[in-house]
C-alpha cells in the first residue's frame, strides 16, 4: 500500500483457489446410502472445492536497530470454513551484521481431501465371501469410512527465537533457530473393526470405524537448529547444519520418539567460469519409531510398528551450462541420489514404515533406492 508514514510499510494480498474431482471410482458419502437420492447406491461423484484468503501485514521500523512486523489473516474454505492467522515478529540489530529474532503465530492446516471425502468404490472378486444384497451394505459401509466431512482444521501454535551472525564481510553466516510448535485437534486414523459371527466386519453404521478424526491429543515439538555456511569465494559455498528436535505428549506426559530426534546435513556447490557446475550434499537422520505402518493382512487390520533405521542420504549433481544464445541457456549433466541404511548395511532405506512380507511382496512406505538420471534444463 502507498506509505502515508514513513517507518510503516503495510503489505495486503489474497486469493481464490478451486479445483473439481470427477471420479467414477469413488463414493459420494452424501448420496450413496440415501434412499432419497437420485444417486442412491450409484458409484462415482462430481463435487468441488474452493478456498480464498486475504492478509494484511505491517513493518514497522521506528529506529534503525529494531524492525516489528504484525499480520493477520483470514481464510474460509466451503470445507471447515474460516480460520483467522495472526503472527507477531520482531528482529534486533544491537550491532552491525549480527541479528536477533523473536516471534509468535497462530495457523492451520485444512485437512485434505483423503481425510474428509476419500470414499472408496470396492470390486469384489470372484469368489468373494460377499454377496448379493451384501455387497451394496459393504458399498454403504465403505461411503461412511476413511473420509470425515466434519473435520475441522489442525492448529498449531508456533513461538520461535533466532540468531543470525555475519562475518569476513558475508563470506561466513552463522544461524542458531530455537522453536516450540504446539499443534492442536490432530488428525488421525481412528480404527475399531468389529467382527460378527461370520468374523467379517460388522458393517451396521455405528459399529465399526474405520475413518479420519479429530483427537484431543496435544502434541509438542520443540526444536533447534545451528547451521553454517561459508562462501569460500564466488564460485565455492559450503553448508552444514545439525537440527534437534524432540515431540512431547501432553496428554500421557511423556517424550515420543516417532520421529527422528538428530539429523545433519553437509555438503557444497561449486561453479566454473568455463560451465562446469556441480553439487555434493549429505543428509543423516536418527532412528525412530513409526507405529502407522499398513498391514499386509488387509485394510482392517490394526497398524504394525516399524523401527526406522538410522540412516544417509547422498544427492549430488554434476553438470554443464552453455549458451546457446545471447538469450537461451541449457544445462545438462547427471544426478546422483543414495540411500544408505546404517544399521542393516545397505544402500536402501525406508523413508516411511514398510516392509517386505515372506512371499516378497513388498507394503507400507516407498524404499528409497540408489538412482542415476540425467537431466536436459533450458532457460531463456
Amino acid at each position: 500500500m502507498p506509505r502515508f508514514w514513513y517507518p510503516l510499510l503495510i503489505i495486503v494480498g489474497g486469493g481464490l483457489r478451486g479445483y473439481a474431482l470427477i471420479s467414477d471410482e469413488l463414493l459420494n458419502g452424501e448420496t450413496f446410502s440415501d434412499i432419497s437420492s437420485s444417486d442412491y447406491h450409484k458409484p462415482g461423484l462430481s463435487e468441488w472445492e474452493y478456498r480464498t484468503g486475504a492478509f494484511v501485514q505491517g513493518e514497522l521500523s521506528l529506529v534503525d536497530w529494531l524492525t516489528v512486523t504484525a499480520g493477520l489473516r483470514f481464510d474460509y474454505n466451503n470445507v471447515t470454513k474460516e480460520f483467522f492467522s495472526p503472527r507477531i515478529a520482531a528482529v534486533f540489530k544491537p550491532v552491525s551484521n549480527q541479528y536477533l529474532r523473536l516471534g509468535v503465530a497462530r495457523a492451520f492446516r485444512k485437512p485434505a481431501y483423503l481425510e474428509t471425502g476419500f470414499h472408496m468404490a470396492v470390486e469384489f472378486p470372484e469368489g468373494s465371501p460377499i454377496t448379493g444384497p451384501a455387497q451394496n451394505e459393504f458399498q454403504e459401509f465403505m461411503s461412511r469410512m476413511i473420509g470425515n466431512k466434519d473435520l475441522i482444521n489442525e492448529q498449531i501454535i508456533s513461538f520461535e527465537a533466532g540468531y543470525l551472525g555475519r562475518f569476513l564481510d558475508g563470506r561466513i553466516n552463522i544461524a542458531l533457530d530455537l522453536y516450540a510448535n504446539l499443534y492442536r485437534d490432530l488428525i488421525e486414523v481412528k480404527q475399531e473393526i468389529i467382527s460378527n459371527a461370520q468374523g467379517l466386519p460388522d458393517l451396521r453404521e455405528g459399529r465399526s470405524i474405520f475413518r479420519f478424526e479429530n483427537t484431543d491429543k496435544k502434541i509438542d515439538i520443540y526444536g533447534s537448529e545451528l547451521s553454517l555456511r561459508y562462501q569460500i569465494n564466488r564460485k565455492i559455498v559450503l553448508m552444514a547444519s545439525w537440527t534437534l528436535r524432540q515431540v512431547y505428549n501432553r496428554n500421557q506426559g511423556s517424550w515420543e520418539n516417532r520421529s527422528p530426534k538428530n539429523m545433519f546435513t553437509l555438503g557444497g556447490r561449486f561453479k566454473t567460469d568455463f560451465g562446469m557446475l556441480g553439487s555434493l550434499f549429505i543428509f543423516s537422520r536418527s532412528e525412530f519409531i513409526d507405529p502407522q505402518v499398513e498391514n499386509p493382512a488387509g485394510l482392517f487390520q490394526d497398524y504394525l510398528t516399524r523401527q526406522m533405521d538410522n540412516s544417509i542420504l547422498v544427492i549430488a549433481k554434476l553438470g554443464h551450462k552453455f549458451r546457446l544464445a545471447d538469450e537461451f541457456q541449457l544445462e545438462a549433466g547427471l544426478k546422483l541420489f543414495l540411500p544408505f541404511s546404517i544399521d542393516q548395511l545397505e544402500w536402501h532405506y525406508y523413508d516411511k514404515g514398510g516392509s517386505v512380507t515372506t512371499d516378497g511382496s513388498i507394503y507400507g512406505g516407498d524404499r528409497l533406492r540408489r538412482m542415476v538420471t540425467a537431466y536436459l534444463v533450458g532457460s531463456f
